[in-house]
């Protein structure tokens, strides 16, 4: 019995000292890169400020950019699933949209050098953390994706639109408009999320939304407007 014992208790000690080893690890990345910045510091810096071997780094992260990714990665979990959850179905469709991202230029505008540099790591990297970092960037896009086949059923979107490939337009629209908050001296939230809401009101404006009906369906056979328009400039090609 007490062998069996032993065997119980040595892998969960194996896991905790596991998960220690990595919490030493992110708070020695974010005050080493914070005190130093991201472009100076190093990973044997790191290892030595969470009294840490220089290899065993490497059994969390590929490199100096996943180490940084640490410092989001479960962060941004957690704020999908308390962004989406603050969003209150009844409310016109954009208001929806502004207080999801909302949560995220909090979060994001907290340490806007980090998340600079995170935001220009991530976009062409490839490792332990940075995949699962974009794992995340996709469950953004699902819920987003979700509110707007919501807002569907409730005839407050399109619904000739597929809300995957707008999701990602809406996302993409976000992605951009933070970077831009985030480029500022002292980034402004509240005028970020006000700049955003007037490109999803544009994207959600009843004239843009009824386009691609009237473009699919004509009873009497003429074309509309934008079509003549297009075939005027096909025949101008031609």
């Amino acid at each position: 019995m007490g062998q069996v014992s032993i065997d119980v208790m040595v892998p969960g000690r194996r896991e905790a000292n596991k998960r220690d080893k990595l919490v030493r690890i992110r708070r020695a990345a974010r005050k080493v890169f914070l005190s130093k910045g991201f472009e100076v510091a190093t990973v044997r810096e790191v290892a030595a400020a969470a009294d840490v071997a220089f290899g065993t780094v490497f059994l969390y992260a590929k490199d100096k950019q996943d180490l940084l990714f640490l410092l989001f990665e479960d962060d941004l979990t957690d704020l999908s699933e308390l962004a989406f959850d603050k969003v209150d179905g009844a409310v016109p469709f954009v208001d929806q949209l502004v207080t999801y991202f909302a949560e995220f230029y909090l979060f994001f505008t907290q340490t806007p050098q980090l998340s600079r540099d995170m935001l220009r790591e991530i976009t062409f990297h490839s490792g332990l953390v940075a995949t699962r970092l974009w794992a995340g960037v996709q469950s953004q896009e699902r819920h987003i994706a979700e509110l707007i086949a919501h807002a569907q059923e409730k005839s407050l979107v399109n619904p000739d639109f597929d809300p995957d490939v707008l999701a990602h337009i809406i996302f993409s629209l976000h992605r951009t408009q933070l970077r831009f908050c985030l480029d500022e001296a002292e980034p402004d939230v509240t005028l970020s999320l006000d700049k955003l809401r007037q490109q999803f009101e544009v994207v959600f404006s009843p004239a843009k939304q009824s386009r691609v009906s009237k473009l699919r369906a004509d009873a009497t056979g003429e074309p509309t407007a934008p079509a003549r328009h297009l075939a005027q400039r096909v025949r101008l090609r031609a």
